[in-house]
């Protein structure tokens, strides 16, 4: 079932849907949770769309399958630092 979600996910992706391809993502994801790919780029998705919160999240899962994906304790660097200045920008 997995393979269903693939292409679409892509296509979606690429055409800047990015809700639809997080939906996508979410649905390919109750079928296989540990499927570091799909955590990755939904993670980046969200970092895109400024859902820094989220995407830690997301980045957080990664590390929990995979404690040493360089890539994802890097970018989750960046979303941390991002959040944490948007809200102290917040105040302002």
């Amino acid at each position: 079932m997995i393979w269903k979600y693939g292409r679409k996910k892509a296509t979606l992706y690429i055409l800047s849907k990015y809700d639809e391809a997080i939906e996508c993502y979410e649905n390919a994801l109750r079928l296989n949770s540990n499927d570091v790919g799909l955590w990755v780029i939904k993670a980046i998705i969200l970092d895109h769309l400024g859902k820094y919160d989220e995407a830690i999240k997301c980045f957080n899962e990664v590390l929990r399958i995979n404690p040493n994906h360089n890539d994802a304790m890097k970018n989750m660097e960046m979303a941390v630092a991002e959040s944490e200045k948007r809200k102290r920008f917040r105040f302002f």
